[in-house]
């Protein structure tokens, strides 16, 4: 019996998408994590620690495996905080209490990719990208590789030591 060749992994270029669903300045965040899953929180909170917005999302398990390597790297190149970033326990909305039939609309959108940058070593933006798995198994199948656009669900701006403390707790813990 001849050894099977192992098959390269095909990747699919992803677009950066034209808009985002959800754009928000940050200055605190919290991870919380479950079973299969981890709970991206964002928020802006202002001196006197009233909520002025907010933005979350959802990283599945193996979301978070398969972007563990591009962003342990980015996270090396951008070091360690300077400075700390105070622990944030944001407010969590209980599904089980129906204000309004609309409220049951979900407020956690699903991320697959996260797009990072900064400059002036002094800010940052970190961008929330969700695509459908069936158009990338598509587009693997019939062998005709083309951009794939996903969906902006989240384009959070930030201190660049906000951005290096939440990928330094995003693979710790």
């Amino acid at each position: 019996m001849a050894a099977s060749k192992k098959e390269s992994p095909v990747t699919i270029p992803l677009q950066h998408p034209a808009t985002y669903i959800s754009s928000c300045m940050a200055n605190r965040f919290a991870i919380i994590r479950d079973d299969g899953f981890t709970i991206t929180c964002f928020g802006l909170l202002s001196r006197d620690g009233k909520l002025l917005d907010k933005f979350a999302c959802i990283l599945s398990e193996n979301t978070l495996e398969n972007l563990k390597e591009n962003l342990v790297q980015y996270s090396d190149q951008v070091g360690e905080p300077k400075r700390r970033i105070p622990k944030w326990n944001p407010p969590i909305r209980d599904l089980s209490v129906v204000e309004h039939p609309f409220n049951l609309l979900t407020e956690l959108p699903v991320a697959d990719f996260i797009h990072l940058c900064n400059w002036n070593d002094a800010y940052a933006e970190m961008c929330f990208w969700n695509y459908s798995q069936a158009k990338a198994a598509d587009l693997m199948r019939t062998g005709n590789i083309g951009i794939l656009v996903p969906w902006g669900v989240g384009l959070i701006r930030c201190s660049i030591d906000l951005q290096r403390a939440f990928l330094e707790q995003l693979y710790t813990e």
